[in-house]
């Protein structure tokens, strides 16, 4: 992916990134919409803070985040950096997260450059 969006970056256009934000907890799950179009779904505050968590990964300028729960269940061995509580829409109190600090080499790039959110 990085090959393919330095091509893009070289042509002017903006450059792509992915964010994954993980958060965990109950919600609903099942299928929507009616006999024209139906669509599995998982709704629920979870699904939302979720969305929030990624969103986040934009304003921390990080890869992976994960929310209290998710952290609280991850080997302690997994490298993270506390980032601050961070306000968002639809949630009362500032959202907590972590970023997954990614080791070198984690994922070998073709290209050989090295792999975000390493430190």
């Amino acid at each position: 992916m990085r090959a393919y969006a330095d091509e893009l970056a070289a042509r002017g256009y903006p450059r792509l990134r992915v964010g994954i934000g993980l958060h965990r907890g109950p919600g609903l799950a099942g299928l929507i919409g009616s006999e024209d179009r139906m669509e599995y779904a998982f709704v629920g505050r979870t699904m939302n803070t979720a969305a929030r968590v990624q969103g986040l990964t934009r304003i921390h300028d990080a890869t992976i985040l994960v929310a209290a729960g998710v952290r609280e269940t991850l080997d302690p061995h997994v490298p993270l950096r506390e980032l601050p509580p961070t306000a968002v829409k639809g949630i009362r109190d500032p959202l907590a997260t972590w970023e997954v600090l990614v080791p070198p080499n984690a994922f070998p790039d073709p290209t050989g450059q090295p792999a975000r959110g390493t430190s």
